[in-house]
């Protein structure tokens, strides 16, 4: 699955066109939505103009923050439809096309983690109840840095569980839009995010009403930054209070305020207050364990299960050619990353033997184990930072499905 380019605005209703299946109950997400194996749909819709996207990989029809469907390839093959449905401006008419499409190609409709058929008061039921029809009928969403007022066009909120599986980790991210002509061009969009997070203390975000988290200074004591804002360029938020108005099962409300460089000129340069309110998806909670192999090479998933990164060192020792490389000006060195960190999975005192390979990034690998393990392993993400120590792998360890 392909990862990057705009984010969701806040007025699209997002969902993804999936080939119609017997086992839904079967298959995680990524499966459900993927179209490899299936055979391949047309994709020559006469209802959108065709536009050129982010990613040469895919072949997106409508504007990327208006009623947009995305056909993304990977190695030439289908992966997956995303569908962006724009509820400003969604006509019947419009609707009916994209109904009819995902008719004719055999196919349902995915919102989340449910599936829908394609008929029209199924999708328009399921639509109503969204958050960008709330944010339609009433946007109360702003941000807002000294005098002036941005327009929220998107607010995601990110968890991933912290090292020691004592807490979860929260990112916020939050884009703007300015809508006035008194600001110059490039001092229309805005952006106030967390790069690394921060840990909440709580392992479920029903817990997190009425919790509040502050920032006297620029990292708080535990290294945590409080924030990054971006006009001109990303700048430190320099102190900050982020609030937890509300939770319930599919929203969270957030308020973010607090300081924050800009650089602007005199009456915008250094501490220039903020303050934001935003509603944002409550993502699933991770299960996958997160293991930093400059910290230790053994991880406990439960009592009975450890994995052990095997030949982390080399890891790192790839890593340090293709920096090496890349900062004498090869600009490719990194597409030249060739190895594979091997896993070994203690599962009720019995030993499996896997690998993680990654080949043309450090960072992007496939996972495969002995068939005998009875457990499913994937390395689901990876980050590293080599100057700072970090070389974090995501381990995902569950039952395998039969």
């Amino acid at each position: 699955m392909i990862v990057g380019g705009l984010n969701m605005a806040i007025w699209q209703f997002q969902c993804n066109i999936i080939p119609a299946r017997l086992n839904f109950d079967r298959l995680s997400h990524d499966e459900m939505i993927s179209w490899k194996g299936i055979p391949q749909p047309p994709h020559n819709l006469k209802f959108l103009e065709q536009e050129d996207s982010w990613s040469k990989d895919i072949i997106q029809y409508g504007k990327s923050d208006e009623t947009c469907i995305e056909f993304i390839y990977i190695d030439n093959i289908l992966d997956e439809i995303s569908c962006r449905l724009d509820l400003r401006s969604l006509t019947k008419t419009n609707l009916i096309s994209v109904i009819e499409y995902v008719q004719e190609i055999g196919a349902m409709f995915l919102v989340g983690d449910k599936i829908y058929s394609p008929r029209m008061e199924e999708i328009i039921g399921v639509m109503k109840k969204s958050r960008a029809n709330r944010f339609c009928k009433n946007p109360v969403e702003y941000l807002k840095l000294n005098n002036y007022e941005y327009k929220i066009t998107a607010a995601n909120v990110g968890f991933e569980m912290s090292e020691d599986n004592k807490s979860l980790i929260m990112f916020l991210d939050i884009d703007g839009s300015y809508e006035g002509e008194d600001l110059d061009y490039e001092l229309r969009t805005i952006r106030l995010y967390h790069n690394n997070g921060f840990h909440i203390g709580v392992k479920e975000p029903n817990k997190l009403i009425g919790k509040s988290f502050e920032w006297n200074e620029a990292y708080n004591n535990k290294g945590e930054e409080a924030g990054t804002l971006y006009v001109l360029e990303h700048e430190d938020v320099t102190s900050g209070k982020i609030d937890i108005l509300d939770v319930t099962q599919d929203l969270i409300k957030v308020k973010w305020s607090g300081q924050a460089n800009v650089f602007w000129n005199e009456e915008c340069g250094e501490n220039v207050s903020f303050e934001a309110e935003v509603e944002a998806k409550v993502p699933s909670v991770p299960k996958v364990k997160v293991i930093n192999g400059f910290k230790k090479t053994k991880l406990k998933i439960d009592k009975n299960t450890e994995i052990e990164l095997l030949n982390f060192s080399d890891m790192v020792m790839e890593a340090e050619r293709c920096k090496e490389s890349y900062l004498k000006n090869d600009s490719n060195a990194w597409s030249t990353f060739d190895k594979a960190l091997k896993l070994k999975l203690t599962y009720m005192k019995k030993e499996y033997y896997g690998e993680a390979v990654y080949q043309g990034s450090g960072t992007k690998c496939y996972t495969v184990f002995d068939d005998q393990c009875p457990l499913n392993v994937q390395i689901t993400k990876t980050s590293m930072w080599i100057e700072n120590e970090e070389y974090k792998f995501y381990i995902l360890v569950e039952a395998k499905i039969e």
